[in-house]
């Protein structure tokens, strides 16, 4: 609280800087109570916690899980009736051991809570607040690893034993949330990329089986008319003009190469596949 503060609080209340606190009445506390509770105060800063950090949470992901994609985000510091509260998130496809479907890993100041974890605020936004499918992740089928790690100097927990954070705290919430969506962006650029690249090797794939079949067919046309001078005579009686004068120069060279069998089935599968690899690489 700055001292600008304090002094808009204190003549809002009417009250002297110099009142003492022993002096105050009853209704006086009453209202200070309340306008403390409306007031705005700076989020404080989280420089006293020790985050676990996102390159440390992403190494003990891959280091346990072995996961295919993973990614990590670390929100700023924000506040839970004035304590600073920061939440880090990765969120991971794949792994080892992993089963189809959501996994929930939850920390709070850096130990793991095992217990009521269907009730817990990591849970809650994973599995009913994040449209999943938005991001390219199925999230029945994909094996999902979903880590939330919360510090706090007070760390919100429910239930006697702290086994778990609430779900009714709409500031917790929000930045869970938030950290999560983070996670999954980053997830939704590397599977795209991911995808592209399977859809062009499948493509390259299909195109390349049939070039044995198209080769020998073209080959076969091409035998078929330089022997008949199919192409030759055809182009004879056609329009004049310089680009139809390099077309038949260009037929009757290609009918040579024919004859002479310089173009072979094989130069022409050679070929095909040559065009296909430059045109996926463009």
């Amino acid at each position: 609280i700055t001292s600008a503060l304090a002094a808009r609080l204190l003549a809002e209340l009417r009250l002297d800087l110099a009142t003492e606190v022993n002096s105050l009445e009853h209704k006086q506390v009453v209202q200070l109570a309340h306008l403390m509770r409306d007031a705005k105060f700076e989020s404080p800063s989280g420089d006293c916690l020790s985050p676990v950090g996102e390159y440390n949470l992403r190494l003990g992901i891959m280091k346990e899980l072995q996961p295919q994609l993973v990614a990590t985000f670390q929100d700023t510091a924000c506040s839970h009736e004035g304590h600073p509260l920061i939440v880090e998130a990765g969120v991971c496809i794949g792994g080892k051991d992993s089963k189809p479907g959501i996994a929930v890993y939850r920390f709070a100041n850096r130990i793991p809570l095992l217990f009521e974890g269907g009730a817990d605020v990591a849970t809650q936004v994973s599995k009913r607040r994040i449209n999943w499918a938005s991001y390219k992740i199925r999230q029945n089928q994909d094996k999902v690893g979903v880590f939330v790690s919360l510090v706090s100097t007070k760390v919100p927990f429910k239930g006697t034993g702290k086994e778990y954070i609430g779900d009714d705290i709409p500031e917790v919430q929000a930045a869970v949330k938030r950290a999560i969506e983070r996670c999954c962006l980053q997830l939704k650029a590397k599977i795209t990329k991911q995808r592209a690249l399977l859809e062009d090797k499948e493509r390259r794939k299909n195109l390349t089986k049939y070039i044995p079949d198209v080769s020998r067919a073209l080959h076969a046309v091409l035998m078929t008319a330089a022997g008949e001078g199919v192409i030759a005579s055809g182009a004879a009686g056609s329009s004049s003009g310089a680009a139809t004068n390099k077309r038949r120069a260009e037929h009757e060279s290609l009918l040579d190469d024919v004859r002479a069998k310089r173009v072979k089935e094989e130069t022409l599968s050679e070929k095909l596949r040559t065009h296909v690899e430059q045109c996926d690489a463009t």
